[in-house]
């Protein structure tokens, strides 16, 4: 004993920082896992907790890998005082058009508002006691946790319930320009933020209550963190790309398509690239592949481990609207189609 404990401890001593980083994320996430497996309500706060721990030492880890291998490569976008500048007017131009008679306009309450509103008044009364499962029409339940928020401040009302989308919309008018900003240069990203902070499709969402906003402000900092992943070849870019893809599928159902989307922009990005092609034959060089799945499992572990039990969870809005066996039979029954006019 006295000759191996000393030995063991100089072999842990010996492991790389990031090492024991992604061993305390992965058992943080086991912890949360476990700790609402048992569905005591009492047990929800410490598992949520211990999920965030988890994703933020995963970025840790990602961190540490970046010192450890030491071969990153300086950003070459610089970002001044004008861009600030030019950030804030079109944050407080976006604010303009989102957050004056929120409560007036729209007059009316889509019903999908008031369903995905209700979920909030359920989670303030203890109906819903988790936001690592699915609500209403398959949504998760998160959404409605961060508008409970805001209800539990403000009362029951219109204005309230359609903060959290105001909100969300107002910052992706600033994602929308970084990204643009990162990808292009200024010209083109103070058009990009003009454009959208002033688009009434946008502006539309930004004041119902409804998750579907979500997605263009994940979509804007996953293709943003991916991009400077390979531009700086940062591991914590690119585990920071997979963790904002596994909370964007927290929110809207769209938030899926992120998935083949990553895999576009990198498979087109190496046929652009032909000498970093011919390095990717070598498994060493998959390690953005592996950070950006590792990532995704970190952040979307609760919601993923509850699809792996359940899986029709995760099927409920395709099966609903989606072109099922059912549905083309339906439709072939009811307009006289065959299989091939279908």
């Amino acid at each position: 004993m006295s000759t191996r404990g000393p030995g063991l401890r100089r072999q842990i001593s010996s492991w790389p920082v990031s090492t024991g980083w992604l061993l305390v994320s992965g058992f943080l996430l086991y912890l949360s896992l476990n700790l609402h497996q048992t569905l005591r309500p009492t047990l929800v706060a410490p598992a949520v907790t211990a999920w965030v721990g988890a994703n933020a030492a995963f970025l840790l880890c990602c961190h540490w890998l970046d010192r450890e291998a030491g071969d990153a490569i300086p950003l070459r976008m610089t970002w001044t005082r004008r861009d600030w500048l030019l950030v804030l007017s079109l944050l407080a131009l976006a604010a303009l058009f989102r957050f004056p008679a929120l409560g007036q306009f729209p007059v009316a309450m889509h019903n999908d508002e008031g369903a995905l509103s209700y979920e909030a008044v359920k989670v303030l009364d203890g109906r819903i006691q988790s936001p690592f499962v699915v609500g209403w029409y398959g949504h998760p339940t998160l959404w409605a946790y961060l508008n409970a928020v805001v209800l539990a401040a403000t009362g029951p009302t219109l204005a309230g319930a359609r903060t959290v989308a105001a909100v969300i919309g107002i910052l992706t008018v600033g994602t929308t320009y970084y990204m643009a900003r990162l990808l292009y240069a200024r010209p083109v990203a103070i058009l990009a933020g003009v454009l959208l902070a002033t688009y009434h499709f946008h502006i539309h969402f930004s004041r119902i209550a409804l998750n579907n906003i979500a997605d263009p402000f994940f979509g804007t900092l996953i293709v943003s963190a991916f991009s400077l992943g390979i531009y700086t070849k940062r591991r914590l870019f690119f585990g920071l790309t997979g963790l904002l893809a596994g909370l964007a599928l927290f929110f809207y159902m769209g938030a899926r398509l992120f998935l083949p989307l990553l895999v576009l922009i990198g498979a087109s990005w190496l046929l652009l690239h032909p000498a970093a092609l011919q390095r990717w034959r070598s498994p060493r060089n998959w390690y953005p592949v592996f950070l950006v799945v590792a990532g995704l499992i970190f952040a979307a572990g609760p919601l993923l481990y509850m699809f792996l039990g359940q899986p029709e969870l995760f099927l409920i809005r395709f099966q609903i609207e989606g072109l099922t066996a059912a549905t083309m039979t339906q439709l072939m029954e009811a307009n006289g189609w065959s299989r091939g006019q279908l």
